[in-house]
């Protein structure tokens, strides 16, 4: 039964509202209330699986793949540009899949492409129809964490979304509810390092400390490109692409320019969260560690080559030199416990956060999130607070 004045539907964070008859989605993005109207009766059926496939389109631009149109196009209605001749018989999920994907692997990033849409290639039969969807998340669990089914169903979710916008399929997307009934487990909690432990992790890497005696180079080559994210909260793949030509003057200030990406062995333009470019601001501290770092000769002039004068391997530094050398300093008590190399980006955020010189909004701009994602994903609860007395 459709509601009469408005709904979420489940786990997503826009609400389809009755404006006179006609629908309407509310949400918000980046603090601010944003509206899309449509001009179908919002009673209608088929029209409430429109609304709810632009719902779940908008919702997972801005939670899931960070890739929001802040000018509405991508979700607005369109004509039918693209022919797609399925024929009379009953439509499979590989074709509502293969229609999908024509639309929006430009818009997609490659590495989700390769992670998530290759899972579903792989394990999708050519014959199953929509109505044969349990049998398929059967296989999937068999085959995968809940975790990992529940993105590709968000994946296939959206592909029959797609479908039913543009009058290919005609019928319910069964996967919104198959998707509510998978429990998966809680996101681990976030957590930084202290400040203490910041002090002691760049000592370690500064002098070499903990230096296996068959190491081929000195881990200190890499203390700037620890210090650098520390004082920046970048994303690994963020740090690994700046190049000397992102630092500059404007205004008598320092700016950085985050433009780029290094995923997968291969650049990608524009930022996570599909924004163009972002500006860091650079003070003192940040300033003085930029002026310290030696410029070594390499073809991409990067800020942060590896010893071979490339780009660095991420996964390479994690598990080979990051890794074993927080480990060393949590058996020796310096640390209280293991946190990845991404988590330096939460260390930066959550002490920025605490120190009161910048409000969210502002926090949120500079490390290319929205305020809701900083706050879920990437702010850390302070384990030392001790309550005051408040009466």
């Amino acid at each position: 039964m459709i509601p009469d004045k408005s709904f979420r539907p489940h786990g997503i964070k826009v609400t389809i509202q009755n404006r006179s008859g006609l629908i309407r989605l509310l949400y918000t993005y980046k603090g601010k209330r944003e509206i899309i109207s449509y001009p179908l009766n919002y009673f209608d059926p088929q029209n409430q699986q429109i609304a709810i496939a632009k719902a779940t389109e908008i919702h997972n631009d801005i939670y899931l793949y960070q890739k929001y149109d802040e000018t509405k196009e991508k979700y607005q209605l369109k004509p039918k540009l693209i022919k797609h001749d399925f024929g009379q018989k009953e439509i499979t999920i590989r074709e509502i899949w293969e229609f999908y994907k024509e639309l929006k692997k430009e818009e997609i990033a490659t590495n989700t492409q390769k992670n998530n849409w290759s899972k579903i290639d792989k394990t999708l039969d050519d014959n199953l129809t929509v109505d044969q969807i349990p049998n398929y998340v059967i296989l999937l669990l068999n085959k995968y964490a809940k975790t990992t089914v529940k993105r590709i169903l968000q994946d296939l979710s959206a592909s029959i979304g797609l479908s039913i916008s543009f009058g290919k399929f005609r019928g319910d997307n069964p996967i919104l509810k198959i998707i509510e009934s998978l429990e998966v487990n809680k996101k681990k909690t976030i957590k930084s390092f202290t400040k203490n432990e910041v002090i002691t992790i760049l000592d370690v890497f500064k002098n070499d400390k903990y230096l296996p005696e068959k190491a081929l180079y000195n881990y200190s080559y890499y203390y700037n490109f620890v210090a650098f994210r520390f004082l920046t909260g970048t994303r690994p793949s963020e740090a690994i692409a700046v190049t000397w030509n992102d630092i500059f003057e404007k205004h008598k200030k320092t700016w950085l320019r985050i433009n780029k990406r290094y995923v997968s062995n291969e650049i990608i333009l524009g930022t996570k969260n599909g924004v163009d470019i972002r500006m860091f601001p650079v003070n003192d501290q940040l300033k003085d560690l930029i002026d310290s770092i030696p410029k070594i000769d390499n073809p991409n002039n990067l800020l942060f080559p590896s010893i071979n004068k490339t780009y660095i391997d991420r996964k390479n530094f994690s598990t080979r030199i990051w890794k074993p050398l927080i480990l060393k300093l949590v058996n020796e008590g310096l640390v209280k416990e293991y946190l990845t190399f991404y988590d330096v980006r939460h260390t930066f955020i959550t002490h920025l956060c605490r120190s009161g010189k910048a409000d969210l909004q502002t926090i949120a701009n500079i490390v290319g999130n929205s305020v809701p994602t900083l706050i879920k994903n990437y702010l850390a609860v302070d384990d030392s607070l001790e309550l005051p007395e408040l009466f």
